[in-house]
């Protein structure tokens, strides 16, 4: 939907801008009303012991917070798409604000029912739908996106596929590999292996997020636009920075993973190094081919999207069954890691086939090789000085990748010019 509407604008097709977010916000109706649907059959049939009113409440109540949820991530995606990070984060934010408010005063009030509970959480989606229906007003004008539009909504699905092919695939990554191991495993491996993944694949994943939220609608209006150059630049330049921005996690779970387990999930927790060590392949593997993903969806290649969406669930789901029942955690990560290198491998290929880009550009490929000395010198800390506690590893490996970056930016690796362009007027 974003990528529609930065094209829209930059063709200043206001109906059409308006046209698409009436879709959108027309199927996060009919979607909410099957939501709410299968939220209801959820606790019919898992919340034993609970009446009749209390499992309706609760099948209404969160019913209300997934209709809230997609209501605003339709809203945000309208302010993203138009450059108006602060209305973005505002439709973002007032939902959890409310949560977190209703949540307090039940807690300041000692109300510990559950029905009350999910009225709380419903009230905070209810203050998402009116932070969001106001900034598509503010943005979009005084039209009436907020009429159903079936004809509109059967647009935005029938585009929105093969982007929802892709979702789909890193919905799969995420989680098959803990389906698996619970359907194969002990609850114990479980226990111990879906902690440390969340973890990791959090640290891994937070940098690119904080830049994919506008890097998608520029990099979207520079390409519909035939700029070629400054798309690769724009594709090489974010990517770098993504990279440099997410070694120091790189480092600490390298170098030091069981000390950071343990301060995270306490002393008892069977933290495994392996395990680790198994994921970090291939979500190092994902930040060096940068925001290849995001680049392939800015271009809006249809049948690249969905080829890349399929084929990686398609890896995870083999690579699973085949990897998992024998080698239970262990198996879970090689197969986590193995995957997130296919989809790198299949979207690169995409992308050099409709855009002709990729991110290996001596820059890049520089700045990829050099990040093995901090790298190494963490590994050599943790082999020779013993353990260390949790902000000994934190600061070693800050201070390391303080120093790695020093020097790309003495040898202009990275340039002032490539971050200046970044924010908020930069040219």
């Amino acid at each position: 939907m974003a990528r529609s509407v930065v094209i829209l604008q930059s063709a200043r097709d206001a109906p059409g801008m308006a046209r698409v977010a009436r879709g959108a916000f027309t199927l996060v109706a009919l979607t909410g009303l099957v939501g709410a649907a299968a939220t209801l059959v959820v606790i019919e049939l898992a919340s034993h012991g609970l009446d009749g009113g209390t499992r309706l409440a609760l099948g209404g109540f969160f019913g209300l917070v997934l209709y809230g949820s997609n209501f605003t991530a339709v809203g945000s995606a309208v302010a993203r798409a138009t450059g108006r990070v602060a209305l973005m984060e505002l439709a973002i934010l007032i939902p959890t604000l409310g949560r977190f408010a209703a949540v307090a005063l039940l807690a300041a009030l000692d109300v510990a029912d559950l029905r009350w509970v999910a009225a709380g959480y419903a009230l905070g989606a209810l203050a998402g739908v009116v932070a969001s229906w106001r900034v598509a007003r503010v943005v979009l004008g005084k039209v009436r996106v907020f009429l159903p539009g079936l004809a509109a909504a059967r647009e935005v699905l029938v585009g929105s596929l093969p982007f929802a092919v892709a979702g789909l695939a890193t919905i799969v990554i995420s989680r098959f590999d803990v389906v698996v191991l619970g359907l194969s495993g002990t609850r114990t491996e479980v226990g111990a292996y879906e902690p440390a993944l969340k973890v990791v694949e959090q640290a891994m994943l937070l940098a690119p997020l904080l830049f994919v939220a506008q890097y998608l609608p520029v990099a979207s209006r520079v390409f519909e636009r035939g700029d070629a150059a400054e798309f690769r630049e724009l594709y090489v330049g974010v990517s770098k920075l993504v990279f440099v921005m997410a070694f120091p996690a790189v480092i600490v779970f390298a170098a030091f993973p069981e000390t950071i387990l343990h301060a995270l999930y306490g002393a008892g927790f069977p933290a495994s190094g392996l395990v680790v060590w198994l994921l970090l392949v291939g979500f190092v593997v994902n930040l060096a081919f940068g925001l290849n993903s995001s680049a392939l969806a800015a271009v809006g290649d249809r049948r690249g999207l969905t080829r890349t969406g399929v084929i990686a669930t398609v890896a995870m789901v083999v690579l699973a069954v085949l990897l998992v029942p024998p080698f239970g955690d262990e198996g879970a990560a090689a197969a986590t890691s193995a995957t997130y290198v296919v989809l790198n491998a299949v979207v690169a290929f995409e992308l050099v086939r409709v855009a002709g880009v990729q991110p290996f550009r001596t820059d890049f490929v520089l700045t990829l090789l050099s990040s093995l000395g901090p790298l190494l010198v963490a590994l050599a800390i943790r082999a020779w000085a013993g353990p260390v506690d949790f902000w000994q590893a934190i600061g070693s490996s800050v201070a390391l990748s303080a120093i790695w970056v020093a020097l790309l930016f003495g040898l202009r690796v990275i340039r002032r010019d490539e971050i200046r362009r970044l924010l908020p007027g930069g040219k």
